[in-house]
This record gives C-alpha cells, structure tokens and sequence, in this order.
C-alpha cells in the first residue's frame, strides 16, 4: 500500500460539501490535507475577490462568500486565482499554494495548465485532470484529500456517504513528502503574501 493516497470528489452543491467536510471532521480525519476547489459565480455588477483585513484575516467577497469564509477558516490556505481556460476558481486548503506555485513556475507565463499540472504532481492522472477543469467549468466543486494509505479506506468510504458525484483514489508519488509539500507551501505562501493586493 502506498504511504499517502489522493482521494477526489466532486461535489454538485456547497452544502453536499459542508456535509462531507462535517462526516470526515467527526470520524477525526484531519482537515489539514483536504482541499476544495469551485468555480467563483461572479456578473460584471458585482465587486469579487479576496483581501487581506488590517487584523490580518484573508476573506473572499462575491457570490458565495459566507461558504468560501466558513472553508477559509476550516483549511489551511486560501486563493482566489484565475485560471486560464477554466476561469476564476476559488481554493480553500494547501491546494491552493501548490497550483500557484504552478502556475509561476510555467515556462510561458500563462498557468493554463496549472491546476492539472498540480493535480498530476499529486498522481492524479491527465486525463482525470480534465474531468476536474470540466467539473468546475460546469459549476461543480472538487474536493481533493491527501490521506496516509491507512486511512485511505476509512476516508473514501466517509466521501461514499456524503452526496458526491464520482470519487477516485490515486496512490501518491513517494516524490511528493509531506515535508517537502509542506515547505513548498510555505515558501509559495509566503510569496503569494508579499505579492498579495486587493482584487
């Protein structure tokens, strides 16, 4: 059995997450490696992004704010990107450093493939990449949880309980360890707190 596994769902609505979040929360799956992932619903009348308050607090406001907040709080990391072909995606959890840190590192400068390119580098395969972007495309939401393989089960069978649409386990590659994910994070954390400004 692999070390860590990736568990993804995805989800149709805000509150079928929350429930998952809650059944894993109880079970005492630890929220620090889950990540969610939606499409940011915003129209051209309609302020949008995310800020960081002179107490230091990182809050998203447009549609959805009171979900992305509560997430926000729950997980650690938080990112309001705008991902070339999938459009702007709002990220609660450590997921979010890693597609920026992606998304910089691309040859081109562009990060269209930003969000597969972290996906993969987590042993999710391309092709299930793509079914993500369309996911989110399509309004949906993506939960991705990195589990010690003796978990793996336990987790996945909470997700089957939970209202998801598809789920998929990946074993992840030895390359990725906690710590160097984990400083990785932090450095690109970092980065993206020097560089933050007000959307």
């Amino acid at each position: 059995m692999p070390a860590r596994q990736v568990l993804i769902a995805i989800f149709d609505a805000k509150a079928d997450v929350e429930e998952a979040l809650r059944h894993l929360a109880a079970a005492e799956v630890t929220l620090k490696s889950v990540s969610v992932v939606g499409h940011s619903h915003h129209v051209q009348e309609q302020l949008c992004g995310m800020f960081r308050s002179a107490c230091g607090e990182v809050r998203y406001v447009g549609r959805g704010e009171r979900f992305w907040n509560r997430l926000w709080e729950q997980l650690p990391g938080a990112a309001f990107l705008w991902v070339p072909a999938v459009g702007p995606l709002v990220f609660a959890g450590s997921l979010s450093a890693a597609v920026a840190g992606h998304a910089s590192d691309a040859d081109d400068g562009d990060g269209e493939n930003a969000l597969r390119s972290a996906l993969l580098a987590l042993g999710v395969p391309p092709a299930f990449g793509a079914t993500c972007e369309s996911a989110l495309r399509g309004d949906r939401l993506v939960l991705v949880a990195r589990t010690p393989g003796f978990q793996a089960a336990r987790t996945y069978a909470l997700l089957e309980q939970s209202r998801s649409l598809e789920i998929r386990a990946y074993p992840e590659p030895e390359l990725v360890g906690a710590g160097e994910l984990a400083a990785a994070d932090l450095e690109i954390a970092e980065r993206l707190r020097r560089d933050a400004t007000v959307v």
